[in-house]
């Protein structure tokens, strides 16, 4: 017979638990008691809703969970189902785990679209397997995957970039035909009140973390230009995707800078604009913590998410056992010393470092280790057996602190180098800049949890935990941010606190862990008592925040629109419950919005009411004065507001940098900050003058200032600026054996303001240069005086007690932070300086107390 007849199949299971125990030829004994409870609760609450989250903890099998709700829709509706990983090598990993282990057949998608394999696109076509695939596939201009009926996104809090990369715009700085460049020199012309010039500076060690925004008021101004900049580099495959989007809706959009990069993307990816996300029957959202701060809604732009929530789900028993060490706040225990010592314990290690160029320098670093081979995430994307079965091997890994699993035998010992926190610049200015951190607490926090997790995926599992690098023990050894962690990894790192003493009895421990003989069992035993007195608090600012989300997701739908009056409308509506004074750094932010909004439609001709826009600009700056970007609106926007001068905005600035240097050094442990603190009393207390002026270099570092010196002929010593109205430079003159000082030495600092302006970028032509002599001559010879009018003179003494007294107050300021971008401690921070005279202005009047002339004139 030529003709085939197509079958019917009657699908008969009532539920998904009913489905999976149906399928027989499968790898896994059956689904846990968690894993079913949430099958049945969806079924019995959730099926029919167009968004659900799914909260199950790092290592307690959610891939399976979303995998069979995919299937049983599959079968039962006959719907196109997609599952959404972050990288190809999780598409593989799933693949592997849905086909080989859990009895379903599914087919994976990687690569370019015009290179999946078409028996795979007819079976996904046909509704016949399950498609799985990364986010980008699903989010671009042009997706193969254009009218899924359910979309699964696994590890949905970590896709905030998958999902906001759509309609993020980067421009850094080896963009083609200095697009960049061209870029910072418009917005330099249009917005001179705002300092970019860090952008153009070739070595500037401080400027890392540094991020700028430009004014959406300004940004809006100068959108024709930046729109005909930019289609001339529409042949540019890395922004034009990118660019066809935003193209028409920079009004939508916010500007960033950094010293390497311009970022154009609105503050939440709206998606609503995006058919094969927005139009899909069902959206299932899978992640390690849903908390109640609207993260997950802001970071898809969807509203109304329905999370389940079994009591299963909540408990205080986490997957596997981890023992954390914290090598930096232990004597002698420096990575340096414990890296090679514990490879010899363990032999396979894992490095999660922050970013690729930090990855590279572990990867050299490792080079000198004994081990046979070193593995790259690349390498691991699609087998990592090579790993698993090498005799003694590392795999470093560049920020990825989701997915990519190791369990068993495959790792126990997982190396954490490089704090999770803002991945790109929006959220690097929101937590700096704005003190709002308390926005991505759960974004965070999920990072962490993941991250701890990737050797501990069954319960069976153990792993060593190695935290390194201030940031992450600033964090994790804070219990102002422990409190809000899982019950069981608080006792962990608590107890890792605990016993990180010295780099022997940290080896000790591992040995004990690694044997799993009675003494880590003893230990064990302490961990769950610790564990059974905790509990997981909920941050009293997250509910503000929740009530907020429904009104942010509105508001940027209008803003997309055009409909600037009714998006104004929304951002009061989120302004009327962000009342915790914990966001009053993200409610100046919404004030500048609701201004902005007013701005734009007054643009458009839907109202004249300018002065409206003007009060919330001035309601912006008054939340909080520990806001340096706020100042800057204000004055754009011709804020009426009690006189400051360039001091006072500098005292601004000079605390966001000084939190910065503060943060960095660690602000639990106070080993790093001592470190540098007697560094810097040793250099001054020599009179080499090579050491003064070490230490005369971090001592301003360490203030806030962007500080410099140089061995080139002619230089000065080391120089602080201040801001770019006004810049301290040193000579110093600590070696002198004999009191009197030269007239080629009173040539040379006399014209360092000169050398200065030449050679320091970002200064107004206009600022005032302070030229400080540091020496312990008292006479003059050969009248050196007359070069000295217009430089002041401090003793090598006279500038050592000064510089007590500095590190004294710094101390004190340390001990009070408790979170990068508080802006309560800010407020004291500015108080503290004001009374100790260690301002900008104070500074300065304490440096310029004594005129160089008339004190080595009069001592004749």
């Amino acid at each position: 017979m030529a003709f085939k007849t197509v079958n019917q199949t009657n699908f008969t299971s009532n539920s998904p638990e009913e489905m999976f125990h149906d399928i027989r030829p499968k790898n896994i004994e059956g689904a846990l008691a968690q894993q079913a409870d949430i099958w049945r609760t969806y079924q019995r609450e959730a099926s029919k809703k167009p968004d659900v989250a799914i909260k199950m903890p790092t290592g307690s099998g959610k891939t399976l969970v979303g995998l069979v709700l995919g299937e049983w829709r599959r079968r039962k509706y006959q719907e196109q189902v997609v599952y959404l990983c972050p990288t190809n090598q999780l598409v593989n990993q799933v693949v592997d785990q849905a086909n080989n282990y859990y009895g379903l057949d599914v087919v994976g998608f990687t690569g370019p679209a015009k290179n999946y394999d078409n028996v795979a696109r007819a079976a996904y076509r046909r509704k016949d397997k399950i498609a799985i695939t990364t986010y980008h596939a699903l989010f671009n201009t042009n997706p193969f995957f254009d009218s899924p009926n359910i979309i699964i996104l696994d590890d949905a809090h970590s896709a905030e970039n998958s999902i906001g990369q759509m309609w993020s715009l980067e421009i850094n700085h080896q963009s083609p035909n200095n697009l960049f460049t061209t870029l910072i020199n418009l917005f330099e012309m249009e917005c001179p009140y705002i300092d970019l010039s860090r952008t153009k500076k070739q070595l500037d060690i401080d400027a890392a973390g540094w991020v700028e925004k430009l004014p959406s008021n300004a940004f809006f101004n100068l959108q024709e230009s930046i729109r005909s900049l930019i289609d001339s580099y529409h042949d540019d495959d890395s922004i034009r995707y990118v660019w066809q989007l935003l193209r028409d809706y920079l009004h939508a959009c916010h500007c960033y800078i950094s010293k390497n990069k311009i970022l154009i993307r609105p503050i939440i990816p709206p998606t609503f604009t995006h058919k094969p996300f927005c139009e899909a029957t069902q959206r299932i959202y899978m992640s390690a913590t849903l908390g109640m701060g609207g993260d997950l809604e802001r970071v898809t732009g969807t509203d109304n998410i329905y999370r389940l929530n079994p009591k299963s789900t909540s408990d205080s028993q986490a997957i596997g056992r981890r023992f954390f060490v914290f090598p930096d706040i232990a004597n002698d225990a420096e990575p340096k010393n414990l890296i090679p010592k514990s490879l010899d314990i363990f032999k396979r290690a894992i490095f999660i470092s922050s970013s690729k160029k930090a990855a590279s320098e572990r990867t050299r670093e490792l080079a000198k280790v004994n081990i046979d081979k070193i593995f790259t995430a690349d390498m691991l994307a699609n087998n990592k057996n090579m790993f698993a079965i090498s005799e003694s091997a590392v795999a470093v890994i560049a920020n990825r602190y989701d997915g990519m699993d190791f369990p068993g035998d495959v790792c126990r010992l997982l190396f954490l180098e490089g704090f999770p926190k803002a991945t790109n610049l929006q959220e690097r200015f929101i937590v700096s800049k704005l003190g709002s951190g308390s926005l991505y607490n759960d974004r965070i926090q999920t990072r962490i949890t993941q991250a701890v997790g990737r050797c501990t995926r069954a319960n069976s599992d153990y792993s060593v935990v190695c935290v390194i690098g201030e940031e992450w023990i600033s964090y994790l050894l804070s219990k102002d941010n422990l409190k809000y962690l899982h019950p069981e990894i608080q006792a962990e790192i608590e107890f890792g606190d605990h016993n990180s003493i010295t780099l022997e009895d940290i080896l000790e421990n591992l040995k004990a862990f690694h044997a799993q003989n009675s003494d880590w069992r003893v230990a064990n035993n302490a961990i769950v008592q610790l564990r059974d007195a905790k509990q997981q608090e909920i941050q009293e600012e997250a509910k503000d925040l929740e009530k907020a989300v429904q009104y942010e997701l509105k508001y940027i739908r209008a803003i997309w629109e055009k409909d600037f009056l009714t998006a104004h409308q929304y951002s009061t509506e989120v302004l009327a419950v962000l009342a915790h004074p914990k966001l009053k750094g993200y409610r100046a932010f919404w004030n500048y919005l609701a201004g902005s909004s007013l701005l734009l439609a007054n643009a458009a001709g839907h109202t004249s009411d300018s002065t409206k826009s003007q009060n919330y600009f001035e309601q912006a700056k008054k939340a909080t004065g520990g806001v340096s970007w706020l100042v800057d609106l204000a004055s754009f926007s011709n804020v009426e507001s009690p006189a400051e001068d360039a001091y006072d905005i500098a005292l601004t600035r000079m605390i966001e940098s000084l939190e910065a240097s503060l943060w960095k050094m660690g602000v639990t442990h106070p080993k790093k900050f001592n470190q540098k603190r007697d560094s810097i009393l040793m250099n001054l207390n020599q009179d080499n003058a090579d050491s003064f002026e070490n230490g005369q270099l971090e001592l301003g570092r360490l203030l806030g200032f962007e500080c410099g010196n140089t061995e080139h002929n002619a230089a000065p010593d080391p120089w602080w600026v201040i801001d770019k109205t006004c810049c301290i430079v040193f000579e110093d003159h600590t070696e002198s054996t004999n009191d009197q000082l030269g007239v080629n030495k009173a040539r040379q600092v006399a014209t360092h303001d000169n050398w200065i302006r030449a050679n320091v970028q970002g200064l107004d032509p206009s600022a005032e240069i302070i030229k400080v002599l540091v020496t312990p001559a008292q006479k003059e010879v050969h009248g050196s005086s007359v070069h000295l009018h217009d430089v002041y003179l401090l003793t090598p003494d006279e500038f050592r007690e000064w510089a007590k007294h500095i590190l004294t107050v710094l101390e004190s300021l340390r001990i009070g932070l408790s979170k990068e971008g508080d802006l309560t401690w800010r407020e004291n921070a500015k108080k503290v300086l004001i009374n100790k005279d260690l301002t900008p202005k104070s500074i300065a009047k304490f440096l310029k107390k004594q005129n160089a002339a008339n004190a080595i004139s009069s001592a004749n």
